[in-house]
């Protein structure tokens, strides 16, 4: 058995070397999934857990909270924003990767997202058939979704299912948490202590998520947000009078109608939506919007749209 799965970590490392990893950022990524592949490899043969969730950061603030043996499994996507269409085959996480790099721009040097993602789906299919699982998440779409599609990626597996709900296993009565990036580690590891009194996802609501998943894996909406506790597609424009409205109060503030940088009104957009469950959006979704709206002639833009710090926009 552990000559088996070294020889599988052994094709993985060589493949890894195969690729380009030179960048600073993308190197540290693949120490992580390099990490996490050893761990998967050694919690085999250990009373080990493993946590899945979704965000860097997330995973990141688990690693810490939590005790070994673990591992901890961020997926690199924001499932709120781009298309899900065929996400399950080649062709539809290309569709979703074109799209992405279409309508975002890079602010940094251009992060392998092809890379991160097929890694990431080597991961969570690498999982050890007797090892626990534990799901975090949140009352948002981004979040929501992930849930679905993680469960589907493991539709084949037999291993048991623990579902954390942060919205609602937070103990805080003064605040309502709409997303996991948002506890510490400290809440984290309360949570943990709470998911010990928990059941196991049976296989009724296993396959429910599961298949509410391949129905939003049959849509080409772009934009989703998390309302009257189901994930509802809405047209990419959705956010669009908020975006407006936002920027009209901000003219309201000067004396003379004049530029706003596309990042403080991206900001002051965000600081409006953090409180409800369909906030924060992605900041390069609202930027995206702030492009189609100078495109389509409703702001005026001064200075290079190359990242939202370069440039200005106003409303005609």
């Amino acid at each position: 058995m552990d000559y088996f799965y070294g020889e599988i970590l052994a094709i993985i490392r060589f493949q890894l070397i195969q690729n380009d990893w030179s960048d600073g950022q993308v190197a540290e990524e693949r120490n992580i999934h390099m990490q996490n592949m050893e761990h998967l490899m050694a919690l085999e043969n250990r009373n080990g857990v493993v946590h899945i969730c979704t965000s860097e950061e997330v995973a990141g603030a688990l690693r810490f909270a939590l005790q070994s043996p673990k591992i901890v499994i961020g997926f690199p996507d924001s499932f709120s924003v781009g298309p899900l269409w065929s996400l399950n085959d080649k062709i539809g996480q290309n569709f979703r990767k074109q799209w992405l790099f279409d309508c975002f721009i890079n602010e940094e040097k251009e992060i392998d997202y092809e890379k991160n993602f097929t890694n990431t789906l080597c991961q969570i299919n690498s999982i050890p058939k007797h090892v626990p699982i534990y799901i975090w998440y949140s009352n948002n779409a981004c979040e929501q979704t992930g849930l679905r599609y993680y469960l589907y990626l493991m539709r084949e597996k037999q291993n048991k299912v623990f579902l954390l709900n942060c919205s609602e296993l937070n103990d805080n009565p003064k605040q309502t948490f709409h997303y996991t990036d948002r506890l510490d580690s400290i809440v984290l590891k309360d949570i943990f202590e709470k998911s010990k009194e928990i059941e196991a996802l049976c296989d009724e609501q296993h396959y429910q998520l599961q298949r509410e998943w391949e129905k939003l894996s049959e849509t080409k909406e772009v934009l989703r947000i998390w309302i009257n506790n189901g994930i509802q597609s809405v047209p990419e424009n959705y956010y669009d009078l908020l975006i407006i409205e936002t920027i009209e109060k901000l003219h309201q503030q000067q004396r003379v109608k004049d530029y706003i940088l596309c990042g403080i009104l991206v900001g002051e957009i965000l600081s409006k939506m953090v409180e409800t469950a369909d906030g924060t959006m992605d900041d390069r979704f609202l930027e995206y919007r702030i492009r189609q709206l100078i495109n389509n002639g409703v702001f005026e833009s001064n200075g290079d749209p190359k990242s939202m710090r370069h440039y200005s926009v106003k409303i005609r």
